[in-house]
C-alpha cells in the first residue's frame, strides 16, 4: 500500500516521536543520534528538523551540548501539527488524483471517497498526541536513549 505522507513527513513524525519517547530529562539530542538511531540521513534529517523548528515543534541549542529538543509539551503536539508543517496546506485540500480545480463543485471521480478519508484522517491525527502515538508504540520502538546500545532497533517502524 502507498503511504500517505511523503518519506520527509514520515522522517518528521519518527524524530518527533523519537525526541517525546526518549526525553533526554529536556536535554537536546544531537542530530547525529536520532538519524543513528532512526537509520535517517542526517543532512536531510537536519534539514527536517530546521522545518519543524520554524513552525514551533522542535527549538534547537548550538554549542558543544547543543541539539534538538521538543519546544512544547509533547502532549500538546499533535501528528497534525507535524504533518501540517512538512507537508503543508494543500495536503489537506488537493485532489487525490491530482486534477487542477477538483472540488465540491466540480469533482473527480475519487473525490466523494478522498473526502471522506481525509476527514477521517485529519480528525485521527488532530487527536493524536506526539506522547499518545509515542506511548502507544512503546514496544514496537525499543528504543533506549543510548544510540550505540545494542538493543535498539535500527528504525522505527514506517508509519501507515
Amino acid at each position: 500500500m502507498p503511504a500517505v505522507f511523503s518519506k520527509t513527513c514520515q522522517y518528521a513524525i519518527q524524530a518527533v516521536l523519537y525526541l517525546a519517547h526518549e526525553n533526554h530529562g529536556g536535554s537536546p539530542v544531537h542530530v547525529r543520534e536520532i538519524s543513528n538511531v532512526l537509520g535517517i540521513p542526517h543532512h536531510f534529517l537536519g534539514k527536517i528538523l530546521q522545518t519543524l523548528s520554524r513552525y514551533g515543534i522542535v527549538s534547537s541549542q548550538k554549542g558543544m551540548r547543543g541539539g534538538f529538543y521538543l519546544s512544547r509539551d509533547p502532549q500538546r503536539v499533535t501528528i497534525l501539527d507535524v504533518v501540517a508543517a512538512i507537508e503543508g496546506p494543500a495536503f489537506f485540500t488537493e485532489c487525490f488524483l491530482g486534477f487542477p480545480g477538483c472540488g465540491d463543485s466540480l469533482p473527480c471521480s475519487m473525490h466523494e471517497v478522498w473526502k471522506g478519508a481525509r476527514e477521517r484522517i485529519l480528525e485521527k491525527l488532530r487527536s493524536t498526541s506526539v506522547v499518545d502515538l509515542s506511548r502507544d508504540m512503546e514496544g514496537k520502538l525499543n528504543l533506549t536513549s543510548r544510540p550505540n546500545s545494542t538493543t535498539h532497533s535500527s528504525r522505527l517502524p514506517e508509519l501507515q
